[in-house]
């Protein structure tokens, strides 16, 4: 919280006050997560801030707005009613602005120009936590379905069949696991945002019938007000029995009541009485400042992060083929007897038609794929001139890397490339993107399940993790980093998310700090670099690059002509304003983009084969090559800028090196 004192007005409420302008705080920045007087806002000028009041209309009238939205999906069965429904909203809408804009003293009052905007974390998360609930509880209820199938095949079996029935269930109910937990967890995250909003819904309610205005919220009909707040009490519900409490309490209880409510503002008031009672005691106290600090207590706890190991297995579904004939010979043939396929939810209904019609024959090519020899193009040994330029190096030059069984791997590039293989053990997985190299150190934050929380060091003097850490507010996998070349290094996590948080460490304090958002972003980045005191990100899929500004955290976007992106596996820069992009899909090519000049030139490829995975790509300053890690699988690679040419090295690698980062260390 922004520096305040607090005092007691005439009405005995609490008032916050700057302690920098001794005035009434009454606005806070949604990118800083800081309240603020009004002599404060000018120094965050160019950020999201808000306004109590705004604060307090927005939620209210998005609540209103999605009750009418309900009201009038519900009396659509003529165009007729449905045009006539609209209309009354709008004027519900612009009376209850008005109630909202007088239901307090001056220091509330809105003004009749000011716009309000919706688009606050309340709002949204409200929102998207409704979404991805909705969204869980249909998954659910589609794998359970797909579960109960399975039961019955091995029910039909009986005993012979029991230990391959846990075989073939255990992916299902793995999942029903997952979505379980995002349940309630989704919950958990509810609780604060309906109280906000409960607190917001008795306080203008309560003004209003202190002030006797004619407002929407007295004047209307029943049928079309919105929900009051329902208050519970310490005595008993007669409507309600304890064993019905008790259910929508648990988590069986919540999906149920998820499944059977279409709407947020019915999934609120059905359990009005249960998961988001109210005290009444509790809100007698409440004012404009009391609101404002639980918006800024929720901001500042808040932590909704889709990027967790369950959210993948959202975008998925199964179906449980069952051939009887095969089952009839299964003590001949089991292995038919059952197959259970991943459908993804993004395919149209003509793919999902022809995966079903060749889903054996993709598994094949998909296996071949697999095991087909990679073909290279233009690659060869090493050549002597640049061997003498490594091994004559008076600098000390390692190139560290990671695998997937989480073991390090240090080579010694003036010596040939000697390896030394380190018994230290920690999850490697994505972070192919997420490493950052700092004199001797060499920082790893995040990764897959386990290790989202995390980050650690590595000393490449001692031969040590000299430091092992939780990281405070930031969590995912696939968390882009890069140094700013001073004091921090900052943190691009956008995988499975409609934005990119950015959070800084300080590598100085070792602490970890929210810095800002950039909306309208696609998914996950795959890389982003300082240059020029400005910080660039490139987005999976995008056909952009994002240049964001520290400073006054201002963004503008670089197109990029064709799919490079897109179809990119490995990603890297030089340090002087080019990207380079190897495209390892169908299409493969290598290719440099000039931040600055905003061309794309292709160059010579590496490995002529399509890979299905992200690989690890960083440049040498130290001799202008750039190191292209493949592992076993793929194989290793050295590019000469100089010479445009691929060559390999360090043939002998028995390590799946694919979603595992690399580092460059100078000594």
């Amino acid at each position: 919280m922004n520096g305040s004192n607090d005092c007691i007005n005439n009405s005995g409420n609490t008032i916050i006050k700057c302690k920098n302008h001794t005035i009434p705080i009454d606005l806070i920045c949604y990118d800083c997560v800081l309240l603020l007087c009004s002599q404060c806002s000018p120094l965050h000028r160019n950020h999201h801030f808000d306004h109590v009041r705004n604060i307090k209309s927005s939620i209210y009238l998005n609540q209103k707005n999605n009750y009418n939205l309900k009201r009038c999906n519900d009396n659509s069965n003529t165009t007729t009613n449905s045009s006539n429904t609209v209309d009354n909203n709008d004027q519900q809408n612009q009376t209850l602005n008005n109630s909202i804009n007088n239901n307090n003293n001056n220091n509330s009052i809105i003004n009749n120009n000011e716009t309000i905007d919706f688009n606050n974390p309340i709002n949204n998360n409200l929102q998207t936590l409704w979404d991805s609930l909705k969204s869980s509880v249909e998954t659910f209820n589609a794998l359970k379905l797909d579960e109960e199938d399975v039961s019955q095949h091995f029910r039909d079996l009986h005993q012979y069949l029991i230990t391959q029935e846990y075989k073939y269930k255990q992916q299902i109910t793995n999942d029903i696991d997952f979505v379980r937990e995002k349940i309630e967890s989704d919950i958990k995250q509810f609780k604060p945002l309906v109280n906000i909003v409960n607190t917001v819904k008795y306080d203008i309610s309560t003004n209003n019938n202190n002030n006797n205005n004619n407002t929407l919220i007295n004047s209307n009909s029943n049928s079309n007000n919105i929900d009051e707040v329902d208050c519970t009490t310490t005595g008993d519900e007669d409507q309600n029995d304890d064993g019905d409490i008790t259910y929508s309490y648990q988590t069986d209880g919540v999906i149920d009541s998820v499944a059977a409510c279409s709407t947020l503002s019915e999934f609120m008031s059905a359990n009005s009485q249960s998961l988001f009672s109210v005290d009444k005691t509790k809100l007698e106290n409440v004012n404009d400042d009391s609101i404002l600090d639980s918006v800024y207590r929720y901001l500042d706890g808040y932590r909704f992060d889709a990027v967790t190991e369950f959210e993948k297995h959202l975008k998925h579904y199964y179906k449980v083929d069952i051939n009887q004939i095969q089952t009839n010979k299964i003590k001949q043939n089991f292995e038919k007897s059952i197959q259970i396929k991943r459908i993804n939810k993004v395919k149209t209904e003509q793919e999902k038609e022809e995966e079903d019609e060749d889903g054996e024959q993709q598994q094949q090519q998909q296996q071949l794929l697999k095991d087909q020899t990679i073909s290279k193009v233009k690659v060869k040994k090493i050549p002597a001139a640049i061997n003498n330029q490594l091994s004559e190096n008076k600098k000390q030059v390692y190139l560290v890397t990671t695998d997937k069984n989480g073991q390090i791997t240090k080579l010694d590039v003036n010596k040939n490339y000697q390896e030394e293989h380190l018994p230290l053990q920690f999850n490697n997985v994505n972070t192919f993107n997420s490493v950052v190299t700092i004199g001797e150190h060499v920082y790893v934050f995040g990764g897959a399940e386990g290790s989202k929380k995390q980050f650690k060091r590595f000393s490449v003097k001692t031969n040590i993790i000299d430091l092992e850490a939780d990281m405070s507010r930031v969590e995912g996998e696939r968390i882009s980093a890069c140094y700013n070349g001073k004091n921090h290094i900052y943190l691009l996590n956008g995988n499975k998310k409609s934005h990119v948080e950015i959070s800084r460490y300080d590598i100085e304090t070792n602490k970890f700090d929210r810095f800002a958002f950039l909306n309208n972003t696609h998914e996950a980045v795959l890389l982003s670099f300082f240059y020029q005191d400005m910080l660039y990100s490139v987005c999976r899929g995008a056909t952009k690059i994002i240049r964001f500004n520290p400073n006054n955290k201002q963004r503008d976007d670089i197109s990029v002509d064709g799919d490079h992106i897109e179809n990119g596996s490995a990603f890297c820069t030089d340090g002087k304003g080019n990207i380079y992009i190897h495209c390892l899909t169908d299409q493969q090519r290598f290719v440099r983009f000039n931040v600055i000049e905003r061309k794309v030139e292709t160059l010579n490829h590496a490995i002529n084969m399509e890979i299905l995975f992200y690989l690890s790509m960083v440049y040498d300053p130290n001799h202008d090559l750039i190191y292209l890690l493949g592992g076993k699988e793929y194989q290793n690679y050295i590019y000469s800028v100089k010479h445009n040419s691929w060559y390999n090295f360090y043939s002998k690698d028995e390590s799946t090196r694919y979603w595992c980062g690399t580092a460059i260390v100078t000594l």
